[in-house]
């Protein structure tokens, strides 16, 4: 604690151990993304899978353009649209349109990746050692820019994409109001250049939720370079993971 408490204004290591990941629960993460989503306002969960945080975005009265590659999961997805407000796009997200290899355990389709990195290091940490992560797929690639064109610019970005984070974040040419991108402690300097090319866009206040307790670890933002300490401390433990959030 007195570690964390170095790095973080005061309060803020208190709170990051104490936090406990959740069961899914819609309506209180809905009340979570309520505090700086505007009602209505447009949301693009990139990197969907089983939609579990689609169910909170739609319990929270936002519009939804849910974008993910793996086929097995888009009947769900689909079936969670009853009053037009959920678009589901068939493709992953990276730094350009276009195509990419999509690795999979085949039955495990929340760990399928494009990163060919966060795959070699999850053999090397042994992990995921019972991922044999034998199926590729090619799948339509398309950007945050190309997404802005086609629904609108969104109020905030969701991403979770295994490891593609960074090329992700590099397909967007603008800042957003609010965006999260997931955190592991398996590549921490992936989560550090997240957070520069976040302050690239001129978004350069952050926040972090420790694992799923959709509770932020500090009341007010904190600066990119205390993010990046953050990152480097909690990359020490293997049980972390959580998301970070970028505000302008």
């Amino acid at each position: 604690t007195r570690i964390l408490g170095d790095v973080l204004p005061h309060g803020v290591a208190r709170r990051l151990l104490v936090s406990r990941v959740s069961k899914h629960d819609a309506r209180r993460w809905a009340s979570f993304y309520q505090g700086f989503v505007p009602r209505g306002g447009l949301v693009f969960d990139i990197g969907a899978n089983r939609g579990h945080r689609v169910d909170a975005f739609l319990a929270g009265g936002f519009r939804v353009v849910a974008v993910e590659p793996q086929a097995s999961c888009l009947h769900g997805l689909q079936s969670k649209s009853t009053n037009g407000t959920l678009e589901v796009v068939h493709a992953g997200c990276g730094s350009c349109n276009g195509e990419g290899a999509l690795q999979s355990n085949g039955s495990a389709d929340v760990f399928a990746s494009l990163s060919p990195t966060f795959i070699q290091n999850a053999k090397i940490t042994g992990k995921y050692e019972d991922r044999s992560w034998s199926r590729t797929d090619r799948v339509r690639i398309v950007t945050l820019d190309s997404l802005f064109q086609q629904h609108g610019k969104p109020d905030f970005i969701k991403i979770d994409v295994e490891g593609s984070e960074e090329e992700v974040l590099k397909g967007l040419s603008e800042p957003v109001a609010a965006l999260s991108f997931e955190w592991s402690c398996d590549l921490p300097g992936a989560a550090l250049a997240c957070v520069k090319r976040c302050v690239d866009l001129n978004m350069e206040k952050f926040n972090f939720s420790f694992q799923e307790s959709m509770r932020f670890g500090s009341e007010n933002p904190v600066s990119a370079e205390n993010m990046k300490q953050l990152i480097r401390l909690l990359g020490q433990d293997h049980r972390m993971f959580g998301d970070i959030y970028a505000f302008s």
